[in-house]
C-alpha cells in the first residue's frame, strides 16, 4: 500500500488547528503533514500532535500554488492530499481516500463529498465506496496519486493563488488518468466565503487576472507536449 502525505497552505492557524485535530484522530494516520505558513501569525503553536508535522515558514506568503509545487517536490512517493486550511474531514478520510486511489489505475485523483453544513457533516459516517466520474475540479480537498503527481508539470509561478487546481485537472486527462468523487467520505467547507466579502475585491481581481493567464499558459504547455511527444515532470 503507497504511503501518503498532506500539505496544507495555511492563513488561518485558528482553524487549521480543527483540522489537525481531525488528522489525529484519523483510522490512517498520513506520513507526514507539510503545514506552509501563508500568514503573518507566527507559525509556533503547540504541536501536541502524534503525527509527523513539518511547518515551513518561508518568510513570505508564497501563494497556494507555489506551496503545493513544493509539496510535489518533496513528499517521496507518497500519495498527496492538498487540503485547504478552513476544512474539517471525518474519521475514515485518509483509508477511504487511498482505497478510492487504489481501486483503479487509471484513478488519478480522488475527492470527498462537500457539506456546508457542519451538523449534517458530523451527522454522515459512511463505510465502502461510492466513486463516480468528475465533471468539475475541486480546489480546496483533493488527493493526488503518486504516479500521477510524479509526472506533472509544475504549476507556472504566474498562478499565485488560482487555477492551480485546474492545471492538475487539464494535466490529469491529457496523461490518461481521470478525477473521481467519494460519496461516501465527507468533509465540512466553508465554501467561497473569502471571494464573497466585500473587503476581498482585491483578490477577485486577482481571480480574472490568473484565469487568464492560466488559459494563455495551459494552452502553450499543451501544445509544447504535443509537438515534441513528451511531458516536463516535476522534480
Amino acid at each position: 500500500m503507497k504511503r501518503l502525505s498532506v500539505v496544507i497552505p495555511v492563513m488561518r492557524w485558528d482553524l487549521v488547528l480543527d483540522l489537525l485535530k481531525d488528522i489525529e484522530s484519523n483510522t490512517r494516520i498520513p506520513e507526514k503533514v507539510m503545514l506552509i505558513n501563508n500568514s503573518k501569525t507566527p507559525s509556533d503553536f503547540p504541536k501536541a500532535f502524534s503525527f509527523n508535522t513539518e511547518i515551513l515558514d518561508f518568510g513570505k506568503n508564497i501563494g497556494v500554488n507555489a506551496a503545493w509545487n513544493y509539496a510535489f517536490k518533496n513528499c517521496g512517493d507518497s500519495h498527496l492530499s492538498i487540503l485547504n486550511d478552513d476544512i474539517r474531514i471525518c474519521q475514515y478520510f485518509f483509508e477511504m481516500t487511498q482505497e478510492g486511489l487504489e481501486a483503479d489505475a487509471k484513478i488519478g485523483v480522488v475527492c470527498p463529498e462537500t457539506v456546508g453544513d457542519l451538523e449534517k457533516f458530523r451527522d454522515r459516517c459512511f463505510a465502502g465506496l461510492d466513486l463516480r466520474p468528475m465533471h468539475k475540479r475541486e480546489g480546496w480537498a483533493f488527493t493526488v496519486r503518486a504516479d500521477l503527481r510524479c509526472r506533472l508539470p509544475l504549476i507556472p509561478d504566474e498562478l499565485f493563488v488560482f487555477c492551480g487546481d485546474d492545471w492538475i485537472w487539464t494535466w490529469t486527462h491529457e496523461l490518461g488518468f481521470v478525477w473521481m468523487k467519494d460519496f461516501s467520505n465527507v468533509i465540512y467547507h466553508r465554501i467561497g466565503g473569502s471571494l464573497r466579502e466585500k473587503e476581498n475585491r482585491p483578490l477577485r481581481a486577482l481571480l480574472r487576472k490568473e484565469k487568464q493567464a492560466y488559459s494563455r499558459l495551459i494552452r502553450e504547455a499543451i501544445n509544447e507536449k504535443r509537438s515534441e511527444g513528451g511531458v516536463p515532470v516535476c522534480e
